[in-house]
């Protein structure tokens, strides 16, 4: 089951850009500097469709963490990387001194 899931993980980041276009496209958006009884119309008459546009992009945004839970491990623990970047100088300066 863990294996399925190790498969399934990278698609989290294409769906939470799926998301989030679907969410930035149902929203819509009213013309530039439209007369304000245009705005006040543009949501009162969406009010469902904005609803369902942001609720897509929240669901979005877990989709987003999901991915980048599944990719930090990849990247390695800070401490792995603060012994690495500590280990680095002194392998540079033991090569030098054996040439």
């Amino acid at each position: 089951m863990n294996d399925r899931w190790e498969q399934l993980a990278p698609l989290t980041g294409v769906v939470f850009v799926a998301l989030l276009v679907a969410g930035t496209l149902l929203i819509g958006s009213y013309d530039f500097l439209p007369p304000g009884d245009e705005i006040k119309s543009f949501y009162e008459d969406g009010t469902t469709t904005i609803r369902t546009g942001a609720y897509l992009i929240l669901v979005s945004v877990a989709f987003f963490l999901g991915s980048w839970e599944v990719s930090a491990p990849a990247c390695g623990s800070r401490k792995e990387q603060r012994a690495d970047s500590q280990r680095w100088p002194s392998a540079v300066a033991s090569q030098r001194e054996s040439r």
